[in-house]
């Protein structure tokens, strides 16, 4: 889940939502657990939106050229605060997913007909 956007209270807002459709896929899904392998600068940051648990060392990653490090989603204490920011944004996208929704632009070449 990426979202870039030059003004920060944009970026929040777009994160917020994000991390709301990870939860309800994971949650209608059954995948019970969630786990990611993030850059430590990235784990701080999470540890103020959503419950994570460090669940290894940091280590350089040879692919990613970078530090990284592994961590656990607890998805139900995430879907709590989740839904105390956002009121009742999880639920709904528990109702609607599978089907997604695209916020944002994308270039016109790939919404023309072919």
């Amino acid at each position: 889940m990426i979202a870039r956007h030059q003004k920060a209270a944009v970026q929040d807002t777009i994160q917020w939502y994000l991390f709301a459709l990870m939860l309800a896929y994971v949650t209608n899904h059954g995948l019970g657990r969630a786990f990611a392998i993030i850059e430590p600068w990235l784990e701080r940051r999470l540890r103020s939106i959503i419950t994570i648990d460090r669940i290894g060392d940091v280590r350089f990653i040879e692919h990613y050229l970078d530090y990284n490090v592994p961590i656990e989603i607890d998805v139900a204490s995430s879907t709590a605060t989740v839904t105390g920011r956002t009121s009742d944004l999880v639920e709904h996208l528990l109702e609607s997913e599978p089907s997604l929704v695209f916020v944002g632009r994308i270039p016109s070449a790939r919404t023309s007909a072919a």
